[in-house]
Formats: structure tokens, sequence, C-alpha cells
């Protein structure tokens, strides 16, 4: 049995605003909010804005950001890639921001032996994403073999009846016990399909986009900002971060420095390949109408 996909619990952020900003070319637009879902795989976009690197007015960082909070405001997000499927008939997808991971991801399974040698088990996903969700539900049994007896989101201690999905800072820190075992879930990912595993989109509304796109345009200069100050202000994210969490700093550089920012074709496949596998595929007229990029939103 397969645990749902939860896409809809927190109430809605406060609303689009009528402030006026400054475009790249100086001209007055209004201002739209931004909304992060606050993970550990967004943080070379969310620290920056949370250190106060960059002005954070209008931005606000929700821990496990849902696809009905979005729904119900009128802000650019960076959402699950799960959650912002469920958007596509009020948003659309900003392709020059997205989160997405090759070989090395913020996602393990663990078992209490080999994973080959694993039997029939339970599996805990105790507060990972909707996206992580998906991924688990389609890997572990997929490209493991892993026999799933039963899906849970209660937090329960490894045996040789149960393993778990974790996310986030807990992915990455190494058991103690010496037979226990954590796969990296991005990477199988990787070598069952042959593409990236895209965990995060940038997701705009359609009416704002169709009132205001150069206020769009602003928000999302506004997340490249920072993602490019998470870049070059990289090694003092990752001191922070992995003090702060208790994570092996070279550990937590190889991760960061696997991630994609942006959904390019091979990044975009694997997002449908997620979504149809998922039971939640998108037909090439819904991508169509779904896609745009910065260049189209600004202004000439």
């Amino acid at each position: 049995m397969r645990v749902p996909l939860l896409l809809a619990r927190d109430p809605a952020p406060a609303a689009y605003t009528s402030e006026l900003n400054n475009d790249a070319k100086g001209r007055r637009v209004a201002t739209l909010e931004i909304l992060i879902d606050d993970r550990l795989t967004t943080a070379m976009l969310a620290y920056p804005l949370r250190a106060g690197w960059l002005d954070a007015h209008d931005v606000q960082l929700v821990s496990g950001l849902t696809a009905r909070a979005v729904r119900e405001s009128n802000a650019l997000a960076l959402v699950d890639s799960l959650a912002a499927r469920t958007l596509l008939d009020t948003h659309v997808v900003v392709r020059d921001i997205a989160i997405a991971s090759r070989r090395a991801s913020f996602i393990t399974f663990a078992t209490h032996t080999r994973p080959d040698e694993v039997r029939s088990v339970t599996i805990s996903t105790a507060g990972v994403s909707p996206a992580t969700l998906a991924l688990a539900q389609i890997v572990i049994p997929d490209f493991y073999g892993v026999l799933v007896a039963d899906w849970t989101d209660t937090e329960l201690v490894l045996t040789d009846a149960t393993a778990q999905v974790s996310e986030g800072a807990r992915a990455l820190i190494p058991f103690e016990h010496d037979e226990w075992y954590q796969e990296d879930l991005g990477r199988a990912w990787l070598l069952l399909t042959d593409s990236p595993f895209v965990s995060h989109l940038t997701v705009a509304p359609r009416a704002v986009i169709a009132a205001d796109p150069a206020a769009v345009g602003v928000a999302v200069a506004r997340l490249s900002a920072a993602r490019e100050a998470g870049r070059t202000r990289a090694r003092e994210l990752r001191r922070d971060i992995s003090g702060e969490l208790g994570i092996d700093r070279e550990v937590l550089t190889e991760t960061l420095a696997d991630q994609i920012y942006e959904l390019g074709t091979d990044e975009l496949h694997g997002l449908t390949t997620l979504w149809r596998r998922a039971g939640l595929p998108a037909s090439e007229k819904e991508l169509r109408a779904a896609l745009v990029t910065l260049r189209q939103l600004r202004p000439e």
C-alpha cells in the first residue's frame, strides 16, 4: 500500500502586494511575494536570504511548503516538484530556477543489511516531501528489487522488518552501526532512468503572468541573485550549515556541488518521467502551455 501524496496542509501565506520595485532596466514594477520551500535541498537559494546576505523583503521561507499554500497566494514559489504538478491549471513553471541532482542527493534509503539482501519490509517515510516519497516508491522496488510490505509516515526503528527513507541533514549523517546501509536514492534514480531527479520547481500564477509579467521577472531575478550569492559565498554557506546541522562538510560540499539549478532538457526529461511514474503524467500540450523562461517575461 502506498502512502498518499499529501499536497495540501498548511494555511495560505499573505498574497501579492502592490508595492513598487525596480526591474533590471530601472523601471518601476509591482512587487511579487516569493515563497521558498525551506529544506536543506534548497539551501543554496534559501540560506543567503535567511542569513541577510540579500534583501529578504517579501520573501517567506516556509518549511514543507504545500501546493495549497501556493495556490491560495499570488506568489512566485520554489516548491516541491510533485506539488508543482498539481498546480499546472493555475500556474506556469519558470525554467530558469529549479533544483535537480544527479549523483548525490539529500535523500537516502536505510536498511539493516545490503539492499539486495533485504526481503519484505515496511518503509518509514516520516517527514519527507511528496517528490521524495514518489522517488522512493518508484526506485526502491524497481531498482533495488525490495519487496515493500507497507509504507508509513510514522517513524520506525530500523530492524530486519523495517527500512527508512530520510531527507535533509539526517540523510547525510552516517549511522554508527557498521552493518546498516544508506543508499542515495537520487543516484539510484539516475541509474534507473538515466536522468536527473528534479526536487523543486519555480512556479508563478498564470493570472499574475498575464497582468504583470514584469513583476514575475523581477521576482525570478531575485531568486537568481540568491542562487548566485550562494555560489559566491559557498564556502561560508557550507561552513555555517554543516556546523548548525552537524553534517560533515565534505559530504555537504559534494552534495551541493552536484546540484543543477535550472530546468534544462535533461532535467525536463527527468521531471516528466517522475510525474508519469508517480501517476501524474503531463501531456505535451500541458507542458507547452506550462513552461516559460525569464526572457519571455521581460518587456522589451
